[in-house]
């Protein structure tokens, strides 16, 4: 353990994933005639799975974007990007049409759905969706099929709340050149819903699905690695991997690893160009931070001293880590229970596995556990001394990550909570936190 390094500040620089989102657009959905009740007919929620642990990357930066050129740098800019790289898209489409893997169809009992990764399809108008047609009912007197979008909440402790607008998207199927009560489609088909005006806010995201649908789409199984298709999300889009079934019914929303092939289209507005050009350049200065910190970082072994924060159900208690840590209790949990109280999805959401996972290091113990205190004077050694995994491998790198259990309580961060807030103190804040972390060091290093 003496050889083990700190890092109790600068978290801030090291945690990562940046949500792709679009920018300010206040805009709501509008009242078109195929804006129908939020009111959604639903299903019996099916059995889901949860078998996988993939680790979450960095979004990738968006490809095949173009923007509305305007005169001048201060003007209003507009750009449209696809959500898949084109990489992804293009080779998906590829071995969809041309049936060289296996794909599934979805049950849209379950329906609406939305992809885990519910912060980037968010704050942008949409301009189309790709549908990976598999299979279609009957169509209407006029020879229109029904998909169903859904607008509702992106937030973890919300997304099972009423939709706020519902657009049946008619496809007409002589334009689309599809037949009625027809399986094994394999139809890459993009679907322009420019019409229907569906702006998204910055709490918003895009579900989909209807139980009235009369076109299935296919999704993507996961657990045979040597599907092409999987092996392609997993290593060029893996934020994609995960959804969320009966999205927006008001109750326990189910979780599946397994993977939906929607791509989006949208439009994103700026204030100006040079507003875009700056987010732009901030991105990438990120970006490089990220990759000096992985000059240092990579491959070296992580282990964490925290409390509920730092927790999840699995992993922070599973003695596949630590043979000590079983009993700990987990404050954040995986499945669809608890998703909607806790509020995260997997272990890939939390701040730990997304620093892990950019500086491509590897986790060593997680130590944590709900309603803990990190600085204890009796229990703390001990937690200190069980940071080494069962195969005897040290960390290079432990978090300590305090939170209010230890401001609350007689230990020194309850003492330094007090200073902080005494009236009759005089110093300054970073005087006192400088004497109080100076008396630590001196008592307890």
């Amino acid at each position: 353990m003496k050889k083990a390094s700190l890092m109790i500040g600068a978290l801030i620089m090291i945690i990562a994933i940046l949500f792709s989102g679009c920018n300010n657009n206040p805009a709501t959905p509008g009242d078109t005639d195929e804006n129908i009740s939020s009111d959604t007919n639903g299903g019996n929620l099916a059995g889901t799975d949860n078998d996988s642990d993939e680790e979450l990357k960095t979004d990738t930066p968006e490809d095949s974007a173009t923007d509305s050129s305007p005169e001048s740098d201060n003007e209003p800019y507009t750009l449209r990007a696809n959500y898949m790289p084109e990489k992804v898209s293009s080779t998906l489409k590829d071995l969809f049409e041309n049936r060289k893997t296996e794909f599934l169809t979805a049950s849209m009992a379950n329906s609406p759905f939305v992809i885990r990764d519910v912060h980037t399809v968010s704050n942008c108008r949409l301009v189309s969706i790709t549908i990976p047609v598999l299979k279609t009912l009957a169509a209407d007197k006029d020879g229109n099929f029904q998909f169903t979008l859904t607008v509702g909440s992106n937030g973890w402790y919300q997304i099972q709340d009423k939709p706020a607008a519902t657009y049946r998207v008619l496809i007409n199927g002589a334009e689309a050149n599809l037949s009625e009560n027809e399986s094994n489609i394999y139809k890459w088909l993009k679907v322009d819903v420019s019409k229907y005006n569906i702006v998204l806010s910055e709490a918003q995201t895009l579900g989909w699905g209807s139980i009235t649908d009369t076109i299935i789409p296919a999704y993507l199984g996961n657990g045979d690695a040597s599907n092409p298709a999987q092996e392609l999300i997993e290593t060029d889009f893996p934020q994609m991997r995960g959804f969320v079934s009966k999205m927006g019914k008001g109750m326990p929303v189910g979780t599946s690893q397994r993977t939906l092939l929607f791509d989006f289209e949208w439009e994103r507005d700026y204030e100006s160009r040079k507003v875009y050009l700056e987010e732009v350049a901030a991105e990438e200065e990120y970006r490089q931070i990220i990759e000096e910190l992985k000059k240092i970082y990579k491959g070296k072994k992580l282990s964490i001293l925290g409390d509920s924060i730092s927790t999840f159900n699995g992993i922070s208690n599973s003695v596949a880590y630590n043979s000590t840590i079983g009993s700990n209790k987990a404050y954040y949990f995986k499945g669809a229970g608890e998703l909607n109280a806790k509020g995260l999805y997997d272990h890939r959401d939390t701040y730990w596995q997304r620093l892990i996972t950019d500086l491509e290091m590897e986790l060593c113990v997680n130590n944590s556990w709900s309603g803990s205190r990190v600085y204890d004077t009796e229990k703390m050694p001990g937690r200190a001394a069980q940071l080494h995994n069962v195969r005897g491998e040290a960390p290079d790198v432990i978090i300590f990550f305090m939170g209010i259990n230890d401001l609350h309580t007689g230990s020194a961060m309850g003492d330094l909570y007090r200073q902080l807030n005494s009236t009759s103190d005089n110093r300054s804040d970073n005087e006192k936190i400088a004497q109080w972390f100076q008396r630590l060091s001196d008592l307890h290093l």
